[in-house]
């Protein structure tokens, strides 16, 4: 390594570690943690800012549990069971899933739903979502949680 990388590498080291926000208290949502890093103008140290959340998010949850109800967006395919149901004064169903995840019915009545079974939510070619129930009848839904 060269002498101009290695004071590149230093001076990323050093810029990572002054950047940081100040630990953040129990009370404060990752969502407040992330807007402190967005407000940081050098783009190292605002990627270092997101390592840092990443990083403790992982150690909090193990690197499963709540990033398992990240948003919808950022997925094709999601597999998982209803745990139950609540039904909207239209006749729309809300669908509470095993995975955290909050979804409800486009128009209601289309099918029967029960709680326990297994579910497969696809995203359709223009963004919407589509919701495959146990025994093969599918539905359009859109995620509220």
């Amino acid at each position: 390594m060269g002498p101009r990388h290695t004071r590149l590498a230093v001076l990323t080291l050093v810029a990572g570690l002054t950047a940081l926000p100040p630990a953040a208290s129990a009370e404060q949502s990752i969502r407040d943690q992330l807007r402190e890093c967005v407000q940081i103008s050098g783009a190292v140290e605002r990627l270092a800012c997101f390592e840092r959340l990443a990083q403790a998010e992982l150690n909090r949850t193990g690197g499963a549990g709540e990033t398992d109800r990240a948003p919808a967006e950022d997925q094709r395919r999601i597999a998982s069971t209803i745990e139950s149901l609540e039904r909207r004064p239209h006749g729309e169903y809300i669908f509470h899933l095993a995975n955290g995840q909050t979804w409800t019915e486009t128009q209601p009545g289309r099918l029967r739903h029960e709680p326990g079974a297994e579910v497969v939510l696809q995203r359709t070619f223009m963004g919407s979502w589509m919701m495959r129930v146990e025994g093969g009848r599918t539905i359009r839904v859109r995620q509220i949680d």
